[in-house]
């Protein structure tokens, strides 16, 4: 497929998940282990260093319970500080970030690639230990006055083509546009890969300090705790990049493409 890229893209930041299943701690509501965190995140450590990636972040305080915090963000990986990519990983949960300067799919795939063979590496026997239970491929984008916003409705109504109109109203009290003050939505689609969904966020935020609408596409698939082959998740981030893709451009009217700046077809 070919990649379409903008010199003034709105992309905050390009996230690959995946998941895995943990075990449930019935004292603790809502509460769940990974058995096997502990020695994977040091061979982890050990390999991201080897790699490059020596820089090593504990994003939470050691005293905290790690039965709490399943599917969320422990530890973090880089190359230097502040830098990008990143690799992160926690209880049932390893992500693969970046954010602009973005130089495309083909160049952040290699990244992707190489995280998921190092997470593979580094956990215990992973095709009998490692049950997957998601991937997701997330893309943010915060649109502001520099590609035509000029408040978050109307953006919504000319940049998005999204239709605010809802009910039937009365007589007395009609609801109409001119009374909304703010609207986020959320919807889910089926998407044509199989077992997968397509959600879409949309609310009102910011970007650096500027008012902007941020728009999430993010594709979850459902992959039913089978255990972990790089090629077969690596195929699905290929087909969920390039439906996300002509997702992103079939929402942004015309006006909003150009004020992205030139077009790039790689």
């Amino acid at each position: 497929m070919t990649e379409v890229l903008y010199d003034n893209a709105p992309l905050v930041e390009v996230i690959v998940e995946v998941r895995w299943e943990t075990v449930s701690v019935s004292t603790i509501p809502g509460g769940a282990i990974d058995p096997y965190l502990k020695p994977t995140l040091q061979e982890l450590q050990t390999r991201m260093a080897a790699n490059g990636f020596a820089h090593h972040e504990t994003l939470i305080p050691n005293e905290i319970p790690r039965e709490l915090l399943a599917y969320q963000i422990t530890d973090r990986f880089r190359r230097t500080p502040s830098s990008w990519p990143i690799f992160q990983i926690g209880p049932g949960v390893f992500t693969v970030n970046i954010t602009p300067p973005y130089g495309g799919w083909s160049s952040f795939t290699p990244f992707i690639q190489q995280g998921i063979e190092l997470l593979l590496e580094s956990f215990p026997a992973p095709s009998q230990l490692m049950k997957v239970k998601e991937c997701r491929l997330r893309y943010i984008d915060a649109f502001t006055q520099a590609h035509t916003r000029i408040d978050h409705l109307e953006f919504l109504t000319r940049g998005l083509g999204l239709n605010l109109s809802i009910g039937h109203g009365k007589p007395s009290e009609p609801i109409t546009t001119e009374k909304l003050t703010d609207l986020s939505a959320s919807m889910v689609y089926n998407m044509g890969i199989s077992n997968s969904k397509l959600h879409v966020q949309i609310g009102s935020g910011f970007s650096s300090g500027t008012p902007a609408t941020v728009v999430t596409l993010e594709a979850i698939s459902t992959r039913n705790s089978e255990a972990p082959e790089s090629t077969k998740l690596l195929e699905w981030y290929e087909s969920a990049h390039s439906d996300l893709s002509a997702t992103f451009e079939s929402l942004l009217s015309q006006d909003v493409k150009n004020a992205m700046g030139k077009r790039r077809d790689q």
